[in-house]
């Protein structure tokens, strides 16, 4: 089977056409037409080569899985200290459990999927999802395009409409699907009772919520963040067998990682650093070390077969991603201080208590980082160190830090921050872990609360849109600016003026009797466009404002008094 599997993709490598096949994907007359074309050469290559290592690997036959046990939702010689302390939860119970929390975590994101969208969401809506499949499958022009997800929202706008709901779907698949990875991670770095409770707290997270109805690859991410360092870690702990199957699922893991996100890049390097230091580290024993073919040969699967996908748009990315987010601005968005507060303002918003909760929660989540280092150095440093290294690239490639990028380390904050209450609650004896068990099922249930604040429209630019239409009289303007222009213009197709600079707004001053202005963001049009944004402050009055649940992205309705 596998070899005609291999021949068959031999075939295709060598007989597809680099340069019609560009054509049909782009069009004749697309600029993209010559680096698609060049993209494609190098897919052929790489496509061959893994039909080349597929043919070995069936030659060679597939290996037993060894000592380590099955690869599943519950490895064999996973940490199941659960298993010790509460005797009830058997192994099938749990899974039942998790079961149950995806079907209502499930109905948690279908309500009020169909709300209004955001800029993010409008924009690859306006941009993407009127073109053909693939157009987008050969299009990289923005750091907006998360591919995977754009292909699969353009599947599910086919079926179900070009709505919100339509557009919204595959998040919420993701995210529900993300609940059984942390539920997976968990059994492998804890104990059957955290992955659980783990996956209970995130199931009725406001933020969860919101990422899993949010047309964006952020829950995509989370899910494969998820799986892929699951199985790193099951990679780190094989210590004899080959583990065919295991490389090759971390490597295509890893592969649909970066097809969603690019900055899914930091998974492979944090693991890659841990690979090195488990294999050649000081202090650790020979027998300790872990088989070194199988846990490389996943790493530089994760390099090809992410290569694989991004081929036919690689000279596309290398411009865009390395071109900082506004350029020659100096806005707040790129603060690492910015970040530090906006963080903390966006973490207690979604949970109960807010600020009062989220200080002592981030106190027990320190003492559950030394905890974990204690028991598991390599198994906090698959959890931490993406994290930091995410941080790392967004400061040094200088574009803006938003919250957003580290939503992927949710399932490990829930997993540390449970860590360190029960490590805490150990302290006080045999009832410690029941006393611990009893806080998170508060915590879960006062969590739920907050979910409905969720469902609110991210962005109210219809309410807006309709505002003005029926207040503004017939010798009225309405003008936008910045980034409603895309919303508008580009997504609505509304005929309003556009404001490019200063004089456009003072001409439409001088033309009509009052102007009204649509704008969002403010923190980004003051910096953009200081000279509208100062007329706007001094000679305009705010006739309207309309909030969303996006931070900083109320839409205001401006008026000439």
């Amino acid at each position: 089977m596998l070899i005609a599997l291999a021949a068959i993709l031999a075939v295709i490598a060598v007989a597809l056409p680099p340069g019609p096949t560009a054509v049909a994907l782009v069009g004749v007359d697309a600029l993209e037409v010559g680096t698609v074309t060049f993209g494609l050469w190098l897919w052929k290559a790489l496509l061959l080569a893994h039909a080349a290592l597929l043919w070995a690997v069936a030659r060679k036959g597939s290996p037993g899985r060894g000592p380590s046990g099955p690869s599943g939702l519950e490895p064999h010689g996973a940490i199941d200290a659960a298993g010790d302390e509460a005797g009830w939860l058997t192994r099938d119970r749990a899974l039942i459990a998790v079961a149950s929390i995806m079907v209502i975590a499930l109905v948690l994101r279908i309500v009020a999927l169909g709300e209004p969208l955001w800029f993010d969401e409008v924009k690859m809506d306006a941009r993407y999802m009127g073109e053909p499949l693939s157009w987008i499958l050969a299009t990289y022009d923005d750091q907006n395009q998360h591919i995977l997800y754009s292909l699969l929202a353009k599947l599910s706008i086919g079926v179900f409409g070009d709505t919100p709901t339509g557009l919204r779907l595959p998040a919420a698949l993701f995210g529900v699907a993300s609940l059984a990875a942390v539920y997976a991670f968990g059994t492998r770095v804890a104990d059957r009772r955290e992955a659980l409770l783990a996956t209970a707290f995130l199931a009725v997270s406001y933020h969860h919520v919101w990422f899993s109805q949010n047309a964006r690859g952020y829950t995509g991410l989370l899910l494969w963040t998820l799986v892929s360092s699951a199985l790193f870690v099951d990679l780190l702990r094989n210590r004899e067998s080959p583990r065919w199957g295991l490389a090759a699922a971390y490597g295509a893991t890893i592969a649909l990682a970066l097809y969603t996100h690019l900055t899914a890049a930091v998974l492979p390097a944090a693991h890659g650093l841990l690979a090195l230091w488990a294999r050649f580290g000081p202090g650790i024993d020979a027998d300790e070390r872990p088989a070194a073919f199988p846990l490389f040969a996943g790493l530089t699967l994760a390099g090809t077969l992410s290569l694989q996908l991004y081929a036919p748009v690689l000279p596309q990315v290398g411009v865009v991603l390395l071109e900082p987010s506004l350029s020659g601005v100096e806005i707040a968005w790129k603060n690492p201080l910015w970040l530090a507060t906006e963080t903390f303002a966006t973490l207690s918003s979604g949970i109960p208590g807010g600020a009062l909760v989220l200080v002592p929660a981030g106190a027990v989540g320190l003492y559950g980082l030394w905890s974990s280092w204690k028991s598991d150095p390599a198994a906090t440093l698959t959890m931490v160190l993406p994290v930091l290294l995410t941080a790392a690239a967004i400061i040094g490639l200088g574009h803006n830090l938003w919250p957003r990028f580290f939503f992927f380390g949710a399932g490990f904050a829930v997993l540390i921050g449970l860590r360190g209450l029960f490590s805490l609650a150990g302290l006080a004896g045999e009832r410690g872990p029941a006393l611990a068990t009893t806080l998170c099922l508060l915590a879960i249930v006062a969590s739920l609360t907050t979910v409905p604040s969720a469902w609110g429209p991210k962005q109210d630019f219809l309410a807006a849109e309709a505002f003005v239409d029926e207040q503004a009289a017939a010798g009225d303007a309405i003008a936008i600016v910045d980034m409603t222009l895309l919303v508008y213009d580009e997504w609505r197709g509304r005929d309003f003026i556009q404001l490019m600079t200063l004089d456009d707004l003072v001409a439409a001053e001088t033309e009509y009797d009052r102007v009204w202005v649509l704008t969002s963001f403010p923190t980004r049009l003051e910096v953009l466009e200081p000279e509208i944004w100062n007329r706007l402050e001094s000679g305009y009055r705010e006739a309207a404002r309309f909030w969303g649940t996006v931070g900083g992205g109320e839409i205001r309705v401006m008026v000439s008094q």
